[in-house]
């Protein structure tokens, strides 16, 4: 029996395998196509998984971020790290709240989703220790205006709100009363129960203060929690 094979010169298919049985033909097609007869199934599987997975994905109806530490410049934040991991105090403080962000994950679900919301769109708690691995996180979270929410310490809220970080919550459309802001950009939360069993400072004495990071994408889920939360 004559053997093609495409490095012959064979263009056909059916006179290269016209003398061969099934399984030689089979094994023919394996032997000289096997990149198309495996990579085209695969290939059909990877887009089939990409879509699917596309289509079944949440939406993201609110990011908060309960953030400890906030610096002016990489520079000032590794030398206040060097400083301070050098110290005894280094493990005591190291956390500053007592935190469960998966209860406050929950308890924002059931504040703010009825169940058409719940079956599309997905709330985010996170806690960033802003040293110098995850300062390009929280730099990056808010230079895309995916970071809706910031709760913090006072003196950290004061130092972003010093470089320009947050947006006028005075000029949302909340029903917010005016006792509740320490200023134009912050909102005081050492009397709001609702987060009393998720976020307490290990340090009572420091107040506790919500903010809107600019350029939040969000800003109607934000305006629809905050006039829920004072309701």
């Amino acid at each position: 029996m004559a053997k093609y094979k495409p490095k012959d010169g064979v263009i056909s298919f059916r006179k290269a395998t016209q003398h061969m049985n099934i399984k030689e033909k089979l094994a023919y097609i394996f032997a000289y196509y096997k990149k198309l007869v495996i990579g085209i199934p695969l290939g059909i599987l990877i887009l089939f998984y990409l879509v699917n997975n596309f289509m079944s994905q949440k939406e993201t109806y609110l990011n908060v971020a309960v953030i400890n530490g906030f610096y002016h410049t990489i520079t000032q934040l590794r030398q206040e790290h060097e400083d301070f991991l050098a110290t005894d105090e280094a493990s005591e403080h190291q956390d500053g709240f007592d935190l469960n962000l998966s209860g406050l994950t929950v308890a924002l679900d059931q504040l703010l989703f009825d169940e058409v919301k719940r079956e599309n769109y997905e709330i985010f708690t996170q806690h960033l220790w802003l040293n110098i691995d995850s300062i390009p996180i929280f730099v990056t979270l808010t230079a895309v205006g995916d970071l809706d929410m910031i709760i913090s310490y006072e003196f950290d809220f004061e130092a972003m709100n010093d470089v320009g970080h947050f947006q006028n919550i005075r000029d949302l459309n909340i029903n917010v009363p005016n006792d509740a802001f320490v200023n134009d950009y912050g909102i005081l939360l050492n009397d709001i129960s609702f987060f009393d069993a998720y976020i307490r400072p290990t340090n009572p004495d420091i107040n506790l203060i919500l903010a809107v990071p600019a350029g939040s994408h969000r800003i109607y889920t934000v305006e629809n929690f905050l006039n829920t939360l004072f309701d």
